[in-house]
Order: C-alpha cells, then sequence, then structure tokens
C-alpha cells in the first residue's frame, strides 16, 4: 500500500490533507484500501483442488473435506494422515501460511 498521497503533500494523513486544497485524497485513500483488500483476498484464497494436483514436497498443510478444515502431513506415498489414522475424503489442500510450522 502506498503511504503517502499522490495529490498532496499530506502524505496519507487526512487530517492534514483536509488543511489543503487536495480534493482527491480521500478517493486516493479508498483506492489505495480496495487494492489491498483485493490482494488480501487473494492470498487468502489459495485451496487447491486435489483433483488439479498434489504438493510436490512431503510436509504439513491445511485439508479441507466433508465442510471441515483441518492439519494434515503428506507423505512420500501420497497419503494425508494426521496422529496415526489417514484422510480418505480431503477435496482441497493448502500451504500453512509462511513462517508456520505445525
Amino acid at each position: 500500500m502506498v503511504d503517502e498521497c499522490k495529490h498532496c503533500s499530506a502524505r496519507g494523513d487526512l487530517e492534514k490533507c483536509e488543511g489543503t486544497s487536495c480534493t482527491l485524497h480521500e478517493s486516493w485513500y479508498v483506492e489505495t484500501l480496495l487494492e489491498k483488500i483485493d490482494e488480501l483476498e487473494i492470498a487468502m484464497d489459495r485451496w487447491i483442488s486435489v483433483k488439479d494436483r498434489l504438493p510436490e514436497t512431503i510436509g504439513s498443510y491445511i485439508v479441507k473435506g466433508s465442510g471441515k478444515i483441518a492439519w494434515a502431513f503428506y507423505n512420500s506415498d501420497g497419503d494425508w494422515c494426521y496422529d496415526n489414522s489417514r484422510y480418505t475424503n480431503l477435496t482441497h489442500w493448502q500451504p500453512l501460511p509462511v513462517g508456520q510450522e505445525v
């Protein structure tokens, strides 16, 4: 997100902008926030169908199936495991958020 108004010297501060002749600041600010929201929505919607592809590496993933979201370990046999069991009805998966380990 850009941290300063493209139209005046208020540098992103709405109160300072109100004291200038800038009439475009508020629309710029809203436009900038909407762009950031779009970026976050794209980043959050990272579900991958197990029909489309499976992970390339073994490891921990977030999975969903049967209306539930859980953690699973994808192993070298191509199984989705948790504790000492296997998931069998998974529909989607996604990597763990960056910096997260299970």
